[in-house]
C-alpha cells in the first residue's frame, strides 16, 4: 500500500515518471487486476509513453475482456 501511495502522491504533484516507476512496482508486488493495470496504462500515457501504455491496457483487458470500455483514456475523447 506504501507505494500506491508513493505512486498517487507524485501523480499529484505532476511527477508522472516517479508515478509510473512506483505502480509499477506495486503491479510487479502482486497487485495485478484490471483496475490497477488501468491504472498504470493511465500513468504511462500521462507520462507521453504511449506505447507501455497500449502494452499495459493489453494485459489489463485479459482480466477484463468484457469491459473493453474500462481501458478509454480520458482526454481521447471520440477515440475507440
Amino acid at each position: 500500500a506504501a507505494l500506491k501511495r508513493l505512486a498517487d502522491d507524485a501523480a499529484a504533484r505532476g511527477d508522472f515518471q516517479a508515478a509510473v516507476d512506483d505502480f509499477r512496482l506495486y503491479v510487479e508486488a502482486g497487485k495485478e487486476d484490471a483496475a490497477t493495470l488501468k491504472h498504470l496504462a493511465d500513468l504511462y500515457d500521462r507520462n507521453g509513453d504511449t506505447l507501455n501504455a497500449l502494452l499495459i491496457a493489453e494485459r489489463g483487458l485479459l482480466y477484463a475482456k468484457a469491459d473493453a470500455d474500462h481501458f478509454r483514456f480520458p482526454g481521447k475523447k471520440g477515440q475507440k
